[in-house]
């Protein structure tokens, strides 16, 4: 199932999952839930603000919904304003994983229960967490990579440092990729991580790369669809769209469409 599909579905398991930590003497009607998400530039974002929307208006319940635009700061503030609206639950998606714990305590010292979606906030005793196998996704790009291009120069790239879905994502392609590594078929021109998962970034980094290179790159790990597309952009730049193994997930439209042609 991609992502985006689950990205509809998990919204339903976040309000779902909210009723069996609610306060029981609130009924659905009298239920307010504030959500937080970290930016709607991302198509997967929109998504669950759908998702979001749809799972509310079918139990009944109100949602206040609240986006950061890539910015911690921003968020932070926009999370205060949702507390001092009187919400019951606060459903997060931290832009800044270690940071945001801040806002679990200042959730709870308000008698507010946190769901932390998609991406856990770090250091925190968050009262629930809904996610992907985030692990696993990152096995898959690195199995890909593995099979289709066992030897050559590749060039790894990784999710915001900010995000701890950035360190699992890596964590499972580097179990196929290691081996290799180590065993000298495959050699690493660059390993870095992209600032805010920004394509432009992801661009940058791969023409960099390349130029450094000679265009001598073989396959390439981009943590998601998004940062694949401008890792694409950097590649074609060059005449090698369609030369080198490029890895993404999301089932973004856009990748859909590289895929088939």
């Amino acid at each position: 199932m991609g992502k985006n599909l689950q990205r509809l579905i998990l919204p339903f398991l976040a309000v779902f999952s909210f009723f069996s930590i609610a306060v029981q003497a609130k009924d659905r009607g009298q239920i307010k839930i504030g959500i937080s998400l970290p930016t709607l530039r991302d198509i997967g974002w929109v998504r669950y603000k759908e998702g979001f929307e749809q799972a509310a208006k079918k139990e009944g319940i109100t949602t206040l919904i609240q986006t950061g635009d890539q910015d911690a700061s921003q968020q932070a503030s926009q999370v205060e304003n949702l507390l001092s609206e009187g919400i019951d639950v606060l459903i997060l998606a931290p832009q800044d994983a270690e940071a945001a714990s801040s806002l679990v305590t200042a959730a709870h010292h308000a008698h507010v229960k946190v769901i932390s979606l998609d991406r856990l906030i770090l250091n925190s005793n968050v009262d629930f967490y809904v996610s992907f196998d985030n692990e696993k996704v990152g096995e898959l790009q690195g199995k890909y990579l593995s099979e289709v291009s066992p030897k050559g120069n590749y060039i790894l790239l990784s999710g915001a440092p900010t995000d701890n879905n950035s360190k699992a994502f890596k964590e499972g392609a580097m179990k196929y990729l290691n081996p290799l590594i180590k065993k000298g078929s495959i050699k690493v021109l660059m390993d870095q991580p992209i600032d805010d998962w920004q394509p432009s970034a992801a661009q940058r980094l791969v023409e960099n790369a390349l130029t450094a290179n000679q265009n001598n790159v073989q396959a390439i790990l981009a943590p998601n669809d998004n940062t694949a597309g401008g890792v694409i952009q950097a590649l074609a730049s060059q005449g090698l769209a369609k030369k080198v193994y490029v890895t993404g997930q999301d089932t973004e439209l856009s990748a859909l469409q590289r895929i088939v042609a």
